[in-house]
């Protein structure tokens, strides 16, 4: 923190207080009546304050004790607001009215009165005395007012004072009587309150720097007119006349009060130069007459129409001279007595006392032009920027300070806060310090019911205590007084995030954006934003931004590597926002984002984005201390989010004869997790996972069930199943397989089934395991295969050693199974896996842990600051053994086409990749995908491919694309069949397949090659006919008839002029036209000839006629004749599977 010297402002202590005492020489502000029991249930409860009109009881309180002896301590604190009205000669009440009960019956209690800064005014009991036990009163002995109410008394009663006089001593306390709260009471009557003349009634002539905020305050009565009066400067040296000023047309307001003085001054109503009051020592006289008849150098004038002066100095010797202008005995008043007159004035003490010319009454304190002079010391208030300092945390926590600031967030509790609900407020300085180190801003914590309702632009003081609350610098009010309301709120500081932010680590070793020296403070972001990451949406009400686009995983896209990594997470964390939702409270209902509120239909993505933020920094770990730790921006204007990355409606893929998926199923349990369920292996339920009551399991298999039937895949992989195998029709995979074939989006008529491994026993020895489920209308287990589980069993055949698929932190067990498509009669082996995870959990059954017991450097399944985080080197085993086993032909049949799908937990670019790719495995998202920039899954608010497709040498060629279908990763968990911390149920939608898991399924087409007969015509017109087998027929140029016979065969056009064809007898959905050179030879690379026009099946008699447009829909040119297919249903044949494109 940079070292200051701290400047004086006042800030006040009552006057008449006396230490340790509540017995006052003088009391003007008082309690005047109380009402605190009556017969029957107590009602009309309140107490009344009385004093000078114009007295200010903004930040004053009203404290109640509670007297028990079990107690002594306060029950209730009141924070008083307004200003005392004239309701007769010169005084007013205020009434603070209280709920049935409020104020405690006694026996004894109490009542303290607290002015502006927390001394103790009076501290008066009822039924008894005692001395207070915390609060403002601690230590104090109440005095008992000697009367009481009881329940017998009378309701509308209330105890009052009366007599007559000014101050609470020249009154007494009486008996029950009709209550008159909000007027004086009817046996009391006030006496000296305004003064019979005009008087000066506050003065400060030295200020600070060159003297602009100069003034002369006039106190009368309400609205008095000032007409016919003149105020006069006399200059000391000559005790002559240096300035005048008429009055006429001028008046008091409505509380009595008139001020001249230099343009800044505030309240001021009649404006003179800076710098014209002189320092001393000097008078200023207020006379009936004009200016006229004081011209300056008129020597000093005694006469009877002087109505009030003072004779002031700035620590000068008395000009006796001046003083026939005062009361006799009366003294010459130093501005400078407390070696403070740049920040003194000279004030009536109490407000309005004294007499014409009685200077004996004046003291020094903060000025108060324009309102009543509060009469109170001074103390040192400590800009905002010092409290903050340059460091992360304040050099003055633990110490007491006064603050002064504009409300720039209402965070207050309930009701109160009008942005939001953080406990608190924020307040800035509104000049700063202008140095990039240290804040302008601080957040007041000031707890749950805050005894001041403050608003933007309110411009408050704050006493209170310093300290760092998770990381942030706050203050904990004691009291909060406003001093003035609808003040402009600071310029928005514009934050730009990127390449030029400096980073820090958190308390958790994380590198964030650097943005202390912004805490507290009213900011923007001028930038867009990506939406990054919304795990703790539903929790904390939080969401991840960054600039600059959405965010990958290092080595989505490089090759790991220890320097690349550590730029990477710079990188991230100087891109990094978090938008919190401003509440305090965790589990919020409703979800704030988007506006007005999270649901299905009105839902916020990872990759939408977000411009114009504006509200308060503050660094913090979110909703209860819960998230993670980072600088946090609490709106205070709503955030609109534009849905730039949305939804997709559709599977991702409309080529290939046979499909393939692979999708996580988010720990599908249908034992559950409320204690009832007995999961493998411990056969308790501290092992099952995913649901945890009846209603959520529903829930989980209802939307799972319509996200894979809308997949409209023939073969799909499972990750996270529950590895129940043995539990058969009451296993998890068939509770699955059946809701799948009753549900509304599932396309397989003949229904699904699922591979039931060897011996119907478990895939591996974890909780959770792989599977295989399959359209029986498309695919069957191929004839002689066994489905194959790779075990540690296994491993020293094939020259390994493990653990890798057995024990603690091991990799779960592969599935592996050969299946034949029914339309083409070619198999492939498709195999399922989920490997180790990248957490830090423990690395053997000793439980020893990475960088305590064991060092990195030898250990390569600790993190190796690379990118590819823990257990690497697992992962990499199970690449090994897994490519080493696919070589043995595990299902029994001598398969060449090879497809890995399922949960790799390794991003593209890491080591089991390569490893898989040296041995002839291609990652397909690469080849066929989005290549870097394709996903799966979203952790740490980065994407990265989880879940793989990868295809050996002989498999790659067949297939025709892959796709990730983005319905998971990039939506809220909130959406998902959890109810966990009390979430919403009416947010969820079954129907849905939105956030059925938190890993996107990925989607692969493949048309399977088969062995043909080849038959080729000549360059004139043939008849060829075909065999019973697969044929593969090409009939050239000439107008050919072609007859296939039985098989699924394919008619292949090289060119445009091999047209003309007949075909007597094609078989829909068994043989296929292959017109991808034709197309190609027209510049079309498209993937959909039928869908762009380029290709057209229309009717022709019952026959079916394939027409080409050179140049699609688009173009100019004419569709020409191309086959005649004759007895076809063209509505059938018009249909991508029937062509090759």
């Amino acid at each position: 923190m940079q070292s200051r010297t701290y400047f004086t402002v006042v800030i006040f202590l009552a006057l008449t207080a006396l230490t340790n005492s509540v017995a006052f020489a003088i009391t003007p502000v008082f309690i005047n009546e109380i009402h605190y029991d009556n017969v029957s249930t107590d009602q009309g409860e309140a107490i009344e304050i009385a004093g000078p009109a114009g007295t200010d009881l903004t930040g004053w309180s009203l404290v109640l004790y509670n007297g028990s002896s079990s107690s002594l301590a306060v029950y209730d604190t009141r924070v008083l607001n307004g200003i005392l009205l004239d309701l007769g000669n010169g005084f007013g009440v205020q009434r603070e009215d209280y709920p049935s009960n409020g104020i405690q019956n006694g026996a004894p209690d109490a009542i303290a009165l607290v002015d502006v800064l927390g001394n103790v005014v009076q501290f008066l009991s009822y039924e008894g005395s005692f001395t207070a036990l915390g609060g403002p009163a601690d230590g104090l002995t109440s005095v008992d007012i000697g009367i009481a109410e009881s329940s017998s008394t009378a309701v509308g009663s209330s105890l009052q004072l009366n007599g007559s006089g000014s101050v609470a001593e020249d009154f007494v306390w009486s008996a029950s009587a009709n209550h008159t709260f909000g007027a004086i009471n009817t046996s009391q009557s006030f006496t000296g309150g305004t003064p019979q003349l005009i008087l000066i009634n506050e003065l400060d002539a030295d200020t600070a720097g060159s003297d602009t905020l100069e003034f002369v305050e006039l106190f009368a009565a309400a609205n008095t007119d000032l007409s016919g009066l003149v105020l006069v400067f006399y200059n000391g040296s000559s005790d002559t006349v240096y300035a005048s000023f008429d009055l006429d047309g001028a008046s008091t307001d409505a509380q009595g009060y008139y001020v001249l003085g230099n343009a800044a001054v505030a309240n001021v109503d009649f404006v003179f130069p800076d710098n014209t009051l002189q320092n001393g020592a000097d008078a200023v006289a207020l006379y009936q007459g004009d200016a006229i008849d004081f011209p300056n150098g008129l020597s000093l004038v005694v006469s009877s129409s002087l109505l009030d002066a003072v004779v002031y100095d700035t620590g000068d010797a008395d000009d006796i001279d001046l003083l026939v202008l005062l009361a006799a005995g009366e003294p010459q008043v130093d501005e400078d007595a407390n070696g403070n007159k740049d920040f003194d004035a000279l004030q009536r003490c109490p407000n309005g006392s004294g007499g014409a010319g009685q200077s004996s009454v004046f003291a020094l304190f903060a000025p108060t032009p324009g309102r009543a002079n509060l009469c109170q010391s001074a103390l040192t208030l400590t800009p905002i920027y010092d409290v903050q300092g340059s460091d992360v945390a304040s050099l003055l926590v633990g110490t007491t300070v006064t603050v002064e600031g504009v409300v720039t967030g209402d965070f207050q509790d309930g009701v109160n806060g009008s942005h939001g609900d953080l406990n608190g407020f924020f307040i800035q300085d509104e000049m700063g310090d202008d140095l990039a180190t240290s804040s302008d801003g601080i957040f007041i914590f000031d707890g749950s019911s805050p005894a001041v309702d403050v608003n933007p632009g309110d411009r408050v003081r704050v006493t209170g205590t310093v300290n760092e609350f998770f990381g942030e610098t706050q203050i904990s009010a004691a009291t909060v007084t406003t001093l003035s309301s609808g003040n402009a709120l600071p310029v928005a500081v514009n934050v730009q995030l990127g390449a030029n932010v400096s980073t820090r680590l958190n308390a958790d070793g994380e590198l964030i954006a650097d943005l202390e020296s912004f805490e507290g403070m009213r900011v923007s972001f001028g930038q867009s934003f990506s939406v990054a990451e919304i795990y703790n949406l539903d929790r904390f009400g939080e969401i991840r931004l960054v600039q600059g686009g959405r965010l990958f995983q290092f080595t989505n896209a490089n090759a790991p590597d220890a320097a690349g990594f550590q730029a990477h997470l710079e990188d991230v964390a100087r891109r990094s926002l978090m938008l919190d939702d401003g509440l305090i409270i965790q589990n919020p209902d409703p979800i704030r984002y988007p506006a007005p509120g999270l649901n299905t239909t009105n839902t916020v993505r990872i990759g939408d984005s977000v411009t114009d933020l504006i509200g308060n920094l503050r660094f913090s770990r979110g909703s209860g201390g819960r998230g993670d730790e980072s600088y946090r921006l609490m709106p205070t204007a709503e955030p609109v989010f534009v849905a730039t990355n949305t939804r997709p409606t559709i599977a991702p893929l409309s080529v290939g004869r046979l499909r393939v998926a692979s999708i996580n199923v988010l720990n599908f349990f249908n034992d559950l997790a409320d204690g009832s369920g007995r999961c493998f292996p411990s056969n308790t339920s501290s092992d099952c996972r995913g649901a945890s009551n009846p209603e959520e399991f529903a829930r989980q298999l209802q939307k799972t069930s319509i996200e894979i039937g809308a997949l409209g895949a023939d073969i799909i992989g499972l990750v996270e199943i529950e590895n129940d195998y043995p539990d058969a029709e009451a296993s998890s995979i068939d509770d699955l397989v059946d809701a799948l074939n009753a549900a509304a989006t599932t396309t397989c008529a003949g229904g699904y089934d699922y591979v039931v491994p060897p011996g119907a026993s478990r895939i591996g020895d974890d909780a959770i395991a792989v599977g295989l489920i399959y359209c029986t209308d498309t695919v069957s287990l191929t004839a002689g295969s066994t489905p194959a589980v790779l075990n540690d069993a296994a491993l020293p055949a094939l020259g390994l050693s493990g653990p890798v698929f057995n024990g603690v932190a091991t990799n779960r067990a592969p599935l592996a199974v050969t299946f034949t498509e029914k339309a083409s009669a070619e198999s492939l082996t498709v195999v399922v896996n989920h490997f180790k995870s990248k957490g830090p959990s423990t690395l053997d059954d000793a439980g020893s842990t990475c960088g305590v017991d064991i060092d990195p450097a030898t250990e390569p399944n600790c993190d190796q600051l690379d990118g590819q985080a823990f257990w690497n080197a697992r992962r990499v085993a199970a690449a090994t053994a897994l490519s080493a086993w696919l070589e043995t032909n595990p299902t029994g049949v001598n398969e060449a086409d090879l497809l890995i799908i399922g949960d790799l937990n390794s991003y593209q670019h890491e080591d089991p990749h390569s490893l898989l790719a040296n041995r002839g495995y291609s990652n397909l998202m690469q080849t066929l995908g989005a290549g870097d920039l394709s996903y799966t899954y979203v952790f740490d608010g980065q994407a990265g491919v989880l879940d793989y497709a990868l295809a050996n040498t002989s498999m790659l060629s067949q297939i025709s694309a892959v796709g990730e279908w983005h319905i998971n990763a990039d939506e809220p968990d909130a959406l998902d069949y959890n109810l966990d911390f009390g979430r919403s149920p009416a947010i969820f939608d079954s129907n849905v397949v939105y956030r059925a898991s938190d890993h996107d399924p990925v989607m692969i087409g493949i048309d399977l090659q088969t062995s043909f007969n080849e038959i080729v015509g000549t360059r004139g017109r043939d008849i060829l006919i075909g065999s019973n087998a697969n044929d593969r027929i090409s009939g050239g140029p000439g107008r050919d008839r072609i007859t296939t016979l039985a098989g699924q065969d394919i008619l292949v056009y090289s060119s445009v002029v091999d047209g003309g064809d007949t075909i007597t007898d094609f078989e829909v959905g068994a043989d296929r036209i292959n017109l991808s050179a034709v197309l190609l030879s027209l510049g079309y690379s498209g993937i959909d000839a039928l869908g762009d026009a380029y290709v057209a099946v229309i009717s022709r008699g019952s026959s079916a006629l394939v027409q080409v447009d050179p140049d699609g829909s688009a173009g100019a040119g004419r569709s020409r004749s191309f086959i005649l297919l004759e007895r076809v249903d063209a509505a059938a044949l018009n249909n991508a599977a029937n062509f090759i494109f």
